[in-house]
């Protein structure tokens, strides 16, 4: 059976990877806009991932945390800094017992996260201040995930330099189009993986997504050695209102320093912003207790700037597109792609041989296997029928997954 992934980022990287490791006879054909993997928003060297940590178990929660310990798992040889810690503020921290408290309710084991007082954190991560130590917590390369997850993909399946503006469906196959309406290939399953560009390639075939781009700006800066700053930096990765990364020593003495990263609704911009390097500034300063006069001290040096899809709840849109058979999505991860990436691409692997198993019965379905962890409930919450429900009521007698009798 042939099927279509379209983007090379992050999330089509992992979906071809899951697909190839089936070992089902599977012939898998990758689409991308640019001359290969890795090259927009999933470029970033440094993307940090950890748990989710919420005063109640929510969809969002339950997600996240299940995606971050895939991600830990399948995702070691890509780890730049293992551990990630949230510092808090006397406001903040209650006591131990109420951490520890909040992360049963949740369900947090002491294998991923514990509590640190002051001086564990300080003696561990540079900070004197209590707060959480994600265990399994990390910062991974991208790139480097996704070159992995291609390297089994003959060369002659991947097809880059592809810019698509349509998709069609005619006769049981999902046509794939060029911006001057020719056919590029087709086959009877295509996974649109590609951001945002998920939005317009449904427009192309009438159907509404609602999703926003989140532009989002990452600053590396310049610390002179004598810097009040320097002997400050952290020694791992810190997350909080944003997040940084340890200080990094140069050869000639200075420091480098990673901070992010801006939050821009709706802005597909990606240009260097002078404003969201000030706005980062401050949110590295104050993950360190450093006081703000002090924010002239980080030289800007460098930036990196991606633009997300997210949807209007947060969670992904994963799973079939109703009433169109063999459609499916992997859109909408936001901030959080290298930690839904790997659940992700076993959803869409559940649903694919969901399909592929009974097309009369299961072609909407999902087959309990994508995570031992990940309840029907739970992935119906990320299917894109949450949202083209009302808008396809006229096409499909049933929105909603139909999930299979175990």
């Amino acid at each position: 059976m042939k099927i279509l992934v379209l983007g090379a980022g992050i999330a089509g990287c992992s979906i071809v990877h899951q697909l190839m490791a089936a070992n089902q006879g599977l012939e898998v054909l990758l689409i991308e806009q640019r001359a290969g993997p890795a090259q927009e928003t999933s470029g970033h060297r440094l993307a940090m991932a950890h748990p989710q940590i919420a005063m109640k178990k929510t969809k969002l929660q339950q997600f996240t945390q299940l995606g971050n310990r895939l991600a830990f798992q399948e995702w070691a040889y890509a780890q730049k800094y293992e551990g990630v810690f949230q510092p808090m503020t006397d406001m903040e921290w209650r006591s131990e017992a109420w951490i520890l408290e909040q992360f049963e309710k949740i369900g947090i084991t002491p294998r991923e996260a514990n509590s640190l007082d002051c001086h564990e954190a300080e003696s561990l991560t540079g900070i004197h201040r209590p707060g959480i130590w994600f265990k399994e917590g990390a910062v991974y390369d991208l790139p480097a995930i996704c070159k992995m997850a291609l390297s089994q993909l003959p060369t002659e399946h991947c097809l880059w330099d592809q810019k698509v503006g349509a998709i069609l469906q005619s006769k049981g196959q999902w046509q794939v189009l060029n911006t001057r309406r020719e056919v590029i290939t087709q086959a009877p399953i295509l996974i649109l993986a590609n951001g945002l560009g998920v939005q317009s390639l449904l427009g192309s075939i009438g159907i509404s997504l609602p999703m926003r781009a989140v532009r989002g700006q990452l600053s590396r800066f310049l610390i002179q050695k004598d810097s009040y700053i320097a002997p400050k930096l952290p020694r791992t990765a810190l997350r909080g209102n944003g997040y940084c990364l340890p200080g990094r020593l140069l050869h000639t003495g200075q420091f480098t320093w990673e901070i992010g990263s801006s939050y821009d609704e709706d802005s597909r911009d990606t240009e260097y912003w002078q404003s969201s390097d000030e706005g980062n500034r401050l949110k590295g300063l104050d993950l360190i207790g450093a006081n703000h006069p002090h924010q002239a001290e980080l030289s800007s040096y460098e930036s990196f700037v991606g633009v997300r899809s997210a949807s209007k709840d947060r969670l992904p849109l994963i799973g079939p597109i109703p009433n169109e058979d063999g459609l499916l999505i992997a859109t909408g991860y936001g901030s959080r792609g290298v930690i839904w990436s790997a659940l992700g691409s076993r959803l869409i692997f559940a649903y694919v041989a969901a399909f592929l198993a009974d097309e009369a019965r299961l072609r909407t379905g999902f087959l309990a296997g994508a995570s031992p962890e990940l309840e029907s409930e739970l992935a119906s919450s990320v299917s894109p029928a949450r949202f083209l429900a009302g808008a396809l009521a006229k096409r499909t007698s049933n929105s909603k997954p139909i999930l299979p009798v175990s």
